[in-house]
């Protein structure tokens, strides 16, 4: 009875092990875009989630932009010449999908410096970068919202920068020749993360525990074909 009760109980074992678990995992893209005067929509393209056996249960977006003020100094003189303290400030918005949103305020301080001379009847410009300010935003979907970034195709990821009314301003000798204005440049970074569970599967440690209940099983079932032959 001890035998008996030995092999079945590293039987039920084996069972019990070789059920495994459901396994956690990650798919990481990321996409970066270039600096470019605001306004301006930059689209990226992403893999969707297709995976067999596995089941996608979140995606993360996340974004991160790095904005930085610009102002320009405008010139109609026929003639060369200085300005000082040119300034701008530019709301900048930033919108994406899933309703993502972002907003911060470009600025250039304390500019100085010289233009050159325009051609009659034309104007000559200068741009200036001014202060560099990054922010960033973050959202997570979890189902029924998941379904566009599920398939075998691409997914596009729509980023747009706006320009909201700045103000400008500056100083120059040529008093009603020399004019000041501003915007912005701005660049992203994009990570899109798919968070899945994949089927069960047996574990290694679990195969052994199976390879040893079985042993045990057939090895019981010898024993007692063996006790009743004899009988």
């Amino acid at each position: 009875m001890k035998k008996r009760s030995l092999f079945l109980t590293l039987a039920w074992m084996a069972v019990l092990g070789g059920v495994g678990s459901a396994r956690a995992g990650q798919i990481t893209q990321t996409f970066t875009s270039p600096a470019a005067t605001v306004p301006y929509t930059v689209t990226f393209m992403a893999n969707q989630f297709n995976m067999p056996g596995a089941t996608l249960t979140s995606v993360e977006i996340e974004v991160s932009s790095t904005i930085t003020g610009t102002v320009q100094v405008i010139n109609i003189s026929t003639s060369a010449q200085t300005y000082s303290n040119a300034t701008s400030s530019v709301p900048v918005s930033l919108s994406g999908p899933a309703g993502l949103a972002l907003g911060v305020t470009a600025t250039t301080t304390g500019q100085s410096g010289a233009i050159a001379a325009a051609p009659a009847g034309g104007f000559t410009e200068k741009t200036l970068d001014g202060n560099s300010v990054t922010g960033s935003v973050s959202t997570t979907l979890v189902p029924p919202n998941l379904t566009p970034y599920i398939g075998s195709g691409v997914d596009s990821l729509p980023f747009t920068f706006t320009a909201g009314s700045g103000t400008y301003g500056g100083s120059s000798s040529a008093n009603g020749s020399v004019f000041f204005g501003g915007s912005a440049t701005a660049s992203a970074s994009v990570t899109l993360v798919y968070n899945f569970t994949a089927a069960a599967v047996p574990e290694p440690a679990s195969m052994g525990m199976l390879g040893i209940g079985m042993a045990g099983f057939f090895a019981f079932r010898r024993f007692f074909d063996k006790r009743a032959a004899k009988v």
